[in-house]
């Protein structure tokens, strides 16, 4: 017998409302956790084949050995190097055991790297041997890349109190309320570090919250994803913020003329960036309360609200504090850095 199309409709209204129970009833699906081993010893030369190692520069000095650097990071996030183990998942070795020199910007740019292979298809977990040096090894430490990683033997590492890192996925133009109060507790901690007392400067904040609508308005980044890290030094601390987006110079809107005007004057990628910190170009958004951002780090380097302000996007390294480390380190753009770091210090003179 041929049921109505109201008995239809009732029986499937019931069918969806037992259904929506259960669903609530389930426990949420735990979120997959791509783990990052790192070790000292040579525990990792036991799992796959030693030609698979990366090797990083002896000198990791992404502000001092550009060129290398930036070589290393994008064979890294080539995944070219990564090879697939016998559980059918994706590995990647990574050997810095080599590394002489190191430095705040080159950890910071390797975590955010790790994190994307972790977050993008195919995902890939990361090994990696820590430096036989003492003390890069123990600087490596102290920058907190190790944080929210595992040892050989798949313990995380402790964390460390020498640095203080943060990630903020899928940005908005304007900080979350959460974001906010990390970056205001971060900035009294460098204020009591550098100055033996508690506080904030709110001209740092505001860097920070113009790095962030930067991000979001052109870098194209993965989830529009940034970082931004500090490290305490004695007497100082060094400051990070970066993005794995498309670049400054990739960004930035250079009207028809500019662009004749800049091919017609040789203007090199190194003139060009420094015209954006000026202002001369705008961004790729077209909004009107844009073009703030860059310009305001170079104001406050000058005005010694922050000190020793280095940029380096695409193929060009920016020095605001010493314009002759200015240079294009790649002629070929599909060679250089994808993404933009800002890395900066703040002493007690900032405060005066």
């Amino acid at each position: 017998m041929r049921t109505s199309r109201k008995h239809r409709k009732a029986k499937h209204r019931q069918y969806e409302q037992r259904r929506m129970r259960r669903l609530s009833k389930a426990k949420p699906r735990k979120k997959k956790y791509v783990k990052h081993h790192f070790s000292s010893d040579k525990s990792i030369d036991q799992i796959g084949n030693k030609d698979y190692q990366l090797k990083a520069p002896c000198d990791f000095r992404l502000l001092k050995n550009t060129e290398e650097c930036v070589n290393f990071f994008k064979k890294v996030r080539s995944r070219q190097w990564a090879f697939v183990n016998k559980f059918g998942i994706k590995e990647l070795h990574i050997d810095l055991s080599g590394v002489q020199h190191i430095d705040f910007a080159a950890t910071m740019m390797l975590d955010a790297i790790c994190d994307e292979l972790a977050t993008t298809n195919p995902v890939c977990n990361v090994f990696g041997k820590t430096p036989l040096r003492g003390e890069c090894q123990k600087y490596l430490k102290e920058s907190g890349f190790l944080n929210n990683k595992v040892d050989a033997n798949g313990k995380l590492f402790p964390q460390e109190n020498h640095s203080d890192n943060m990630k903020i996925e899928r940005g908005s133009v304007k900080l979350k309320d959460e974001h906010i109060q990390k970056v205001v507790e971060i900035e009294k901690h460098i204020c009591k570090h550098v100055t033996g007392t508690e506080g904030k400067l709110y001209r740092h904040i505001d860097m920070i919250k113009e790095v962030c609508g930067n991000t979001v308005d052109w870098s194209g980044a993965v989830k529009d994803q940034w970082s931004y890290g500090v490290k305490f030094e004695e007497g100082k601390v060094i400051v990070v913020a970066l993005d794995l987006g498309k670049g400054i110079l990739e960004s930035i809107s250079r009207r028809f003329v500019d662009i004749v005007g800049d091919a017609l004057t040789i203007k090199s990628h190194v003139d060009i960036l420094e015209g954006a910190y000026n202002k001369k170009y705008g961004s790729t958004s077209k909004r009107r309360n844009r073009n703030r951002g860059l310009p305001m780090l170079k104001y406050c380097n000058e005005r010694g609200i922050i000190r020793d302000l280095t940029v380096v996007t695409n193929n060009v390294i920016l020095d605001f504090s010493n314009p002759t480390n200015c240079r294009t380190f790649y002629w070929n753009r599909k060679r250089a850095l994808q993404g933009t770091l800002y890395s900066w210090v703040i002493d007690g003179s900032c405060y005066k």
